[in-house]
């Protein structure tokens, strides 16, 4: 940062995620310098410390109210329309996925017959690290600090020093690289769009004011705005 005579973290960051022209070799290689940085720097900032079950107060709102008001509408829209129901869960900043999967097995209590819908939760990361260990489902006892015996037991089963979660549980969950701030939602390519619940928690410290106005306003466009 110091080289670049930058003064700010920020103006590093945008110096990182602004592409530079095409043109030269140099100028190629300094692009993928560039690139090489952003990872790297993105893999030091964002070690996400999270568990499954995490703030168990607000995964009751969902279990208990929000979830099944959500899922009565859509059985009430199903009845009109004679279409499978929908749901669409976002999770922004999932790490390394116990955010997500804990939804995921909230869902399939709420919903048994969840294969017969039209069903997203999605999980999105900067960190392509964590993403990448999310997609594995694998976790250390670090990450059931908070979680019921029952619960493990039912969801989980130890192989190679690790808890693998249920197959079944895993797939319920589709895990993709985002940037909350730059990337372009809603989108149909990214599958952000329709969101019936996004859940984001503990990203926006990384940004300022102005960012999370600008997040929050594409979190809006991204939300569902009728039954399905």
């Amino acid at each position: 940062m110091t080289a670049q005579k930058l003064t700010t973290p920020e103006a590093y960051y945008q110096l990182l995620a602004t592409p530079s022209i095409q043109g030269s070799k140099g100028e190629t290689d300094r692009e993928r310098s560039r690139i090489q940085e952003w990872e790297a720097l993105t893999l030091l900032l964002t070690t996400g410390e999270t568990y499954f079950f995490r703030d168990r107060g607000q995964l009751n709102l969902i279990q208990e109210a929000i979830l099944p008001e959500i899922i009565a509408r859509k059985h009430q829209a199903q009845a009109i329309s004679q279409t499978k129901p929908s749901l669409r869960i976002w999770s922004a900043g999932c790490s390394t996925g116990e955010e997500p999967y804990s939804l995921a097995t909230i869902v399939k209590e709420l919903i048994p017959n969840y294969l017969n819908w039209n069903l997203l939760i999605l999980g999105t990361d900067i960190n392509t690290e964590s993403i990448a260990k999310a997609k594995m489902g694998s976790y250390s006892e670090w990450s059931f600090r908070m979680v019921s015996p029952t619960i493990k037991q039912q969801y989980f089963s130890y192989q190679d020093k690790s808890w693998q979660l249920d197959d079944r549980i895993r797939r319920m969950v589709k895990f993709q690289p985002g940037n909350l701030l730059t990337d372009d939602y809603p989108s149909l390519n990214s599958d952000i769009y329709n969101m019936d619940i996004i859940i984001c928690r503990n990203v926006f410290i990384y940004f300022n004011a102005e960012n999370v106005e600008t997040i929050l306003a594409k979190f809006y466009q991204a939300l569902s705005l009728v039954d399905n």
